[in-house]
């Protein structure tokens, strides 16, 4: 895949990521989002000595470039990032809770539909509803 086609995962301002200075580095830093493009974004870092930092020109760990020009990280300015695993379960979560809140729209509908089925005519009794005997406790 060339570089032109590939696509980073979707993010914001305030995103949370995994910084690295290189795809080859092991050490990674908290960081989020303060400017996002199409393939690149500009990252606020947190690292581990507790210092602040910024980062300009940063492209997804996965992005193509990565492989074909590794001499871009040379140049402290860049790295690259991934979505930390926070956000990550962020989203998984969300997309569930779209999926859930479909199938409770649909069992809503389902139940409308069911209870129209079952109101009498106006030729038709209405139906009486038994209730069942509670158990009689005894102490």
């Amino acid at each position: 895949m060339s570089y032109d086609q590939f696509r980073p995962p979707a993010i914001d301002i305030g995103t949370m990521v995994e910084y690295a200075t290189s795809p080859d580095e092991t050490q990674r830093c908290l960081g989020l989002i303060s400017s996002a493009g199409k393939q690149q974004a500009e990252i606020l870092c947190f690292f581990r000595n507790g210092q602040l930092g910024k980062r300009k020109f940063c492209l997804h760990r996965d992005d193509p470039r990565c492989n074909e020009f590794p001499e871009i990280f040379k140049d402290e300015g860049r790295g690259v990032w991934e979505l930390s695993a926070s956000e990550k379960r962020v989203r998984q979560l969300d997309a569930r809770l779209a999926g859930l809140e479909r199938m409770l729209e649909t069992m809503v509908d389902e139940i409308a539909v069911l209870k129209r089925s079952r109101e009498p005519t106006a030729t038709e009794p209405p139906r009486r509803i038994r209730r069942s005997k509670e158990p009689v406790l005894t102490g």
